[in-house]
């Protein structure tokens, strides 16, 4: 049985964020907030008002993720979910960053080489954002039910 009420604030909380990803996509901005960055330097209301409302976004869809799993885990096995967080990981480190390259530079693939991030010659920088979260999510609930299966020796 599904609980109507998680599933819709689940469905806002993706359109608010959509909103934040449309913010690159359209405007070429993007701001980042993280540990050892500089605070963002927002050039107008309407770049702070979009980050201010998107900002928290991902961080109650992540907790409403975890409710999900937890209200139906009795319905899938743990092999379900280390699947499903496995492809998500695998979306996340493989197909991800040629999407922001097509995004970022067009459709030319010749900016990326294996080992450098593009136009910058430096080191591959990883992120682990909400994509990570989300498989990485699916992978220890899915080993939680795993060791719980066990018998305790």
């Amino acid at each position: 049985m599904r609980i109507v009420s998680i599933d819709r604030t689940r469905g806002v909380l993706m359109a608010v964020m959509a909103i934040d990803h449309a913010s690159f996509f359209i405007r070429k901005v993007h701001f980042t907030e993280g540990w050892g960055l500089p605070i963002p330097a927002y050039e107008g209301w309407a770049e702070f008002l979009t980050r201010f409302v998107t900002y928290p976004a991902p961080t109650g869809f992540l907790f409403l993720m975890g409710v999900g799993i937890a209200l139906g885990a009795h319905k899938r096995t743990a092999l379900h979910y280390l699947g499903r967080g496995g492809l998500i990981l695998l979306l996340h480190f493989l197909l991800e960053p040629l999407l922001w390259i097509l995004v970022s530079f067009g459709a030319d693939f010749r900016v990326f080489r294996l080992g450098e991030w593009p136009g910058s010659g430096g080191p591959v920088s990883v992120e682990f954002g909400v994509l990570f979260v989300l498989g990485m999510g699916y992978m220890i609930w899915g080993l939680c039910l795993v060791y719980s299966k066990r018998k305790a020796i």
